[in-house]
């Protein structure tokens, strides 16, 4: 890593956004270039305040080279403390700064740009056909959220671990709920390093209710959620985008080429 230079705050923010996996930005280098170059599908979620847990989804959709909505202003809830910088597709330069960097427990959704899917769901299979893959949550799905786990960060089946191993963690979620809060979800891919501590287990999944924040997710009602499982089709690379909502405007249109400012000498 070259030298960091600047205000402390400033060199911690980047160390620790580089132990995640953020990569620094590249001067003049646009966004689509990497990270989403042929997505054709977003879900974007504009959130009201970066710590307020209120937000709309919409959903783009490019065909012939155009990017058009498909739906617009779905309500939604995000996590109950608002908003931090997740580890995903994006680049520094293309998240605000001015929020924090995403940690285990720290009950906020992670913004950025991500990959989404597979799905998940307690019914044998969706009332109309997904595109993308999908799996019957059974008693013996665990969500792992142990950092010393070898499978943190990931939805297994404990009953079936490959090779016969034994559980390795001390904490998880049992995926298959007695609400129907995971009745039908999708699998946001934020720290797919799977980087201890940055945070695990993010879904898109049905709200508890319009005016309760989640733990960390983005939800919104299981109608609003079905329509969106069964829109989005995996050979158009959807990607998940949650921002705050002056930041979001500029994806109304579809991804907006963003280049970073030359660096001072």
């Amino acid at each position: 890593m070259p030298a960091l230079t600047g205000p402390r705050s400033s060199r911690r923010w980047l160390v620790s956004a580089a132990v995640l996996g953020l990569a620094a930005p590249v001067p003049g280098r646009a966004a689509e270039i990497e990270g989403w170059s042929g997505a054709e599908q977003i879900v974007l979620v504009a959130v009201e305040r970066d710590d307020g847990l209120r937000a709309k989804v919409s959903l783009l959709e490019k065909a012939s080279g155009v990017w058009r909505t498909h739906r617009k202003d779905l309500p939604a809830v995000i996590g109950k403390k608002g908003l931090a910088i997740g580890a995903g597709l994006h680049r520094l330069n293309e998240v605000p700064t001015r929020l924090p960097l995403k940690k285990e427990g720290d009950l906020k959704t992670p913004a950025g740009v991500f990959r989404l899917g597979p799905a998940y769901g307690y019914a044998a299979r969706p009332p109309s056909p997904f595109k993308q893959a999908y799996t019957q949550l059974r008693d013996s799905h665990q969500g792992v959220d142990d950092p010393a786990s070898r499978w943190y960060n990931q939805i297994v089946d404990s009953a079936a671990l490959p090779g016969g191993a034994a559980p390795d963690w001390k904490s998880r979620e049992v995926m298959r709920r007695a609400d129907d809060l995971y009745k039908w979800l999708a699998v946001i891919g934020h720290n797919e390093r799977a980087v201890p501590g940055g945070g695990s287990l993010i879904f898109l999944h049905v709200w508890r209710a319009a005016d309760k924040g989640t733990a960390g997710c983005t939800a919104l009602a299981e109608g609003h959620l079905l329509d969106i499982l069964g829109w989005l089709d995996p050979a158009k690379r959807p990607v998940f985008v949650a921002l705050p909502e002056k930041e979001a405007k500029a994806w109304r249109k579809g991804p907006p080429v963003l280049k970073s400012r030359p660096a001072r000498r």
